[in-house]
């Protein structure tokens, strides 16, 4: 399959605006259940680690407090029942909905898990320096190493396709998953530092690179390619541990800042690189006065339009039968489309 890559005739320098979303003392980990948010921090103090919700949906969202006083918990996940932590050499895990758990042991004999991830009934962890994973199921789960001799230590997971990304050193790289004899896949190499924390979106791979000194910036990489695109941030501390990708804004952590922090749509700050898949959709008239349609459209997709510096500015729905967008009311310049999250179009209003 062909991909059309276009480029700007011109160099567009959008730094990427970065905003406080949540104050939590030496954040390690985080994830997002729908419009609730756990994570683990260091706290204050050898002993102040702690497990924590928040529910954003409600009006004055506060913090509760699932376990305390824990050294240093690094990693969070969970399923369906349970959240798992992660701390120097054991796993715990907690009821889902219980506000105040008692912490259940679920294997110990690890060295200092830095990530988790769930797969099914398989819990994988990066760990010293290995990849290795347990049976959760299983009454009494004995730990499989599947990758061993790594040269530093693996930091973050994420999916995409069915297979493990995790990233360790100055590259990211890729096992399958289901066998306990993976092969080994390098994906992305000579990074400027280590790998923090990444997520997919979609095909797009986003991967923190904010602990090189000088210019910090994330890197959004089509992993269907390799094409790679800048997001650069100014950020007055080390940050990017337990990168999320959520409804189209990027959310990372600060240990030294005491933040989780947003970075929103994400995916216009990248609008350098626009990739079009050939003979399949097709905007027109582009440039345009006052509205623009899609060949070739053939379901209902929802779109959002942004201007350059990350403003939504329209939103909808367009379908084959109702296919017009009006943009009458924008001023004269250039658009990022997205449509369902991911297909990116540039529209220039005439």
């Amino acid at each position: 399959m062909k991909f059309f890559i276009f480029f700007y005739l011109f160099c567009l320098t959008l730094t990427a605006q970065v905003s406080n979303f949540w104050d939590v003392e030496a954040p390690q980990d985080f994830i997002f259940d729908g419009g609730i948010m756990y994570y683990v921090a260091q706290g204050i103090g050898s002993t102040g680690g702690f497990v924590a919700k928040v529910d954003f949906s409600e009006p004055t969202p506060t913090a509760t407090y699932l376990v305390n006083n824990i050294t240093y918990p690094r990693a969070i996940i969970f399923d369906d029942n349970y959240i798992y932590y992660a701390l120097s050499f054991q796993i715990f895990k907690i009821p889902k909905n219980d506000t105040s758990p008692v912490p259940i042991l679920v294997c110990s004999g690890v060295s200092n898990p830095r990530a988790l991830h769930l797969k099914n009934s398989e819990l994988y962890m990066a760990e010293g320096d290995k990849i290795s994973k347990i049976n959760i199921a299983d009454a009494n789960p004995v730990k499989v190493n599947l990758v061993t001799g790594l040269t530093d230590f693996p930091l973050s997971f994420s999916e995409y396709n069915n297979e493990l990304y995790y990233s360790h050193g100055l590259k990211v790289s890729k096992i399958d998953f289901g066998t306990n004899s993976p092969t080994v896949t390098d994906v992305i190499t000579n990074l400027d530092s280590r790998v923090y924390g990444m997520d997919f979106n979609d095909n797009f791979l986003y991967i923190d690179q904010t602990f090189i000194g000088g210019a910090r910036k994330f890197l959004e990489v089509d992993i269907l390619n390799l094409n790679t695109v800048e997001i650069p941030v100014n950020l007055p501390y080390l940050s990017g541990l337990g990168l999320k990708f959520k409804d189209g804004d990027l959310y990372f952590a600060s240990a030294p800042a005491d933040k989780i922090y947003k970075l929103e749509n994400v995916s216009v700050l990248s609008i350098n690189n626009f990739i079009v898949e050939e003979n399949t959709l097709k905007i027109f008239p582009n440039p345009t006065l006052d509205y623009f349609s899609i060949a070739n459209l053939k379901k209902t997709k929802n779109y959002k339009l942004f201007d350059l510096n990350g403003r939504l500015v329209a939103f909808g729905k367009i379908s084959p039968f109702k296919n017009k967008i009006s943009i009458n009311n924008l001023s004269k310049g250039i658009y990022a489309l997205i449509l369902d999250g991911s297909q990116r179009f540039k529209i220039i209003k005439k």
